[in-house]
């Protein structure tokens, strides 16, 4: 009776043990998740679960910037785990004097960029409408830049985070220049998985 009473407590504190290293596991993966409203007016978060996202961060003198950044990933957009998104750094701007005009000016340059970015989808075999997957954030007094990590003032050069699917981020890029795109999209390529598609024509990420 003592050995079978001694077999059932130890099958209990070994359920008790495997019980507690899932909750750490399911813990250890969890990540808080933050948003933001973009330039459509949709609250959208910025590291989702389940999705890779690549935010790229610049001020409005980075227009051309941002496009050619954003060009290092055209072969995985269009796939269902990864996002793209643009934050445009304002606070030394006198874009918040208007910005209904320049909510507006975003939402016609990613209107453009639809079409564009529905080839990719296409390559993907993704039949989602791209345009609602497209978010761009103004940034008019840096809550949004605080948000990602960066607390100081704006600076001029471009940024970049990259989060994985659990909403961690994988690596920062607090001064983001030409030499670090190629290892910036073999990150979110790696994180991605799978095999992206060659982009026929390269898509803007329009600001």
């Amino acid at each position: 009776m003592y050995w079978k009473n001694a077999n059932r407590d130890w099958r209990m504190l070994t359920l008790s043990v495997v019980a507690c290293w899932v909750l750490a596991l399911s813990v250890a993966s969890a990540q808080y998740t933050f948003g933001a409203k973009d330039a459509d007016g949709k609250n959208v978060t910025l590291n989702p679960a389940g999705q890779t996202t690549l935010i790229l961060i610049g001020n409005d003198d980075h227009e051309d910037d941002l496009r050619e950044a954003a060009r290092v990933v055209d072969d995985i957009r269009g796939n269902p785990k990864f996002r793209l998104y643009v934050v445009v750094d304002l606070r030394d701007s006198l874009g918040g004097i208007a910005p209904n005009l320049v909510y507006s000016q975003m939402k016609e340059n990613m209107d453009a960029e639809q079409p564009q970015l529905r080839e990719l989808y296409k390559l993907h075999g993704n039949k989602n409408n791209p345009r609602k997957d497209m978010a761009t954030f103004a940034d008019f007094n840096g809550q949004i830049v605080d948000l990602l990590g960066w607390k100081d003032e704006t600076e001029d050069y471009l940024r970049a985070v990259l989060y994985d699917k659990n909403g961690r981020v994988v690596q920062r890029w607090n001064a983001l220049k030409k030499k670090d795109y190629p290892q910036m999209g073999a990150k979110a390529r790696t994180e991605v998985g799978g095999s992206p598609v060659r982009a026929a024509k390269a898509v803007p990420a329009n600001p």
